[in-house]
Protein backbone atom coordinates (compact mmCIF):
# COMPACT_ATOMS: atom_id res chain seq x y z
CA UNK A 1 0.00 0.00 0.00
CA UNK A 2 1.62 3.23 -1.20
CA UNK A 3 0.46 5.44 1.67
CA UNK A 4 0.56 2.82 4.42
CA UNK A 5 -3.09 3.39 5.36
CA UNK A 6 -6.44 3.76 3.64
CA UNK A 7 -7.06 7.35 2.57
CA UNK A 8 -10.65 8.56 2.40
CA UNK A 9 -12.15 11.95 1.66
CA UNK A 10 -14.13 13.32 4.62
CA UNK A 11 -17.46 13.38 2.75
CA UNK A 12 -16.94 9.76 1.74
CA UNK A 13 -16.38 8.94 5.41
CA UNK A 14 -19.85 10.30 6.19
CA UNK A 15 -21.38 7.95 3.63
CA UNK A 16 -19.45 4.97 4.99
CA UNK A 17 -20.57 5.82 8.53
CA UNK A 18 -24.21 5.77 7.39
CA UNK A 19 -23.70 2.37 5.76
CA UNK A 20 -22.07 1.03 8.92
CA UNK A 21 -24.87 2.35 11.13
CA UNK A 22 -27.50 0.62 8.97
CA UNK A 23 -25.73 -2.77 9.16
CA UNK A 24 -27.57 -3.73 12.34
CA UNK A 25 -30.83 -3.94 10.36
CA UNK A 26 -29.57 -6.49 7.84
CA UNK A 27 -30.14 -10.20 8.44
CA UNK A 28 -27.34 -11.45 6.18
CA UNK A 29 -24.46 -12.48 8.46
CA UNK A 30 -21.87 -12.22 5.68
CA UNK A 31 -22.91 -8.63 5.10
CA UNK A 32 -22.60 -7.87 8.82
CA UNK A 33 -19.14 -9.46 8.95
CA UNK A 34 -18.03 -7.40 5.95
CA UNK A 35 -19.32 -4.19 7.54
CA UNK A 36 -17.55 -5.03 10.80
CA UNK A 37 -14.29 -5.50 8.89
CA UNK A 38 -14.83 -2.19 7.09
CA UNK A 39 -15.45 -0.50 10.43
CA UNK A 40 -12.18 -1.90 11.80
CA UNK A 41 -10.24 -0.76 8.70
CA UNK A 42 -11.61 2.77 9.07
CA UNK A 43 -10.17 3.05 12.57
CA UNK A 44 -6.69 3.33 11.02
CA UNK A 45 -7.66 5.34 7.93
CA UNK A 46 -6.62 8.91 7.17
CA UNK A 47 -9.49 11.29 6.42
CA UNK A 48 -8.59 14.24 4.23
CA UNK A 49 -10.41 17.19 2.75
CA UNK A 50 -11.13 17.17 -0.96
CA UNK A 51 -8.22 19.59 -1.56
CA UNK A 52 -5.79 17.36 0.36
CA UNK A 53 -6.66 14.16 -1.52
CA UNK A 54 -3.77 12.77 -3.59
CA UNK A 55 -4.62 12.47 -7.29
CA UNK A 56 -3.64 8.79 -7.40
CA UNK A 57 -6.16 7.65 -4.78
CA UNK A 58 -9.24 5.96 -6.25
CA UNK A 59 -12.39 7.46 -4.81
CA UNK A 60 -16.13 6.86 -4.89
CA UNK A 61 -17.67 7.22 -8.38
CA UNK A 62 -14.29 7.61 -10.04
CA UNK A 63 -13.20 7.91 -13.62
CA UNK A 64 -10.00 5.93 -13.85
CA UNK A 65 -7.53 6.13 -16.73
CA UNK A 66 -5.30 3.14 -17.39
CA UNK A 67 -2.42 2.87 -19.80
CA UNK A 68 0.05 0.03 -20.17
CA UNK A 69 3.10 -0.61 -22.33
CA UNK A 70 0.96 -3.09 -24.25
CA UNK A 71 -1.78 -0.61 -25.17
CA UNK A 72 0.32 1.10 -27.87
CA UNK A 73 0.13 4.49 -26.19
CA UNK A 74 -3.65 4.30 -25.92
CA UNK A 75 -5.27 5.17 -22.69
CA UNK A 76 -8.53 3.57 -21.54
CA UNK A 77 -10.97 5.41 -19.30
CA UNK A 78 -13.40 3.64 -17.01
CA UNK A 79 -16.22 5.21 -15.04
CA UNK A 80 -17.83 3.53 -12.04
CA UNK A 81 -21.56 3.19 -12.39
Amino acid sequence: MKYGVIIIEKKEKELLNRIISMAQYYKDENYKISILKLSEELKNARFLSNKEMPEDVVRFNPVVSISTPFSVSREKRYKAE
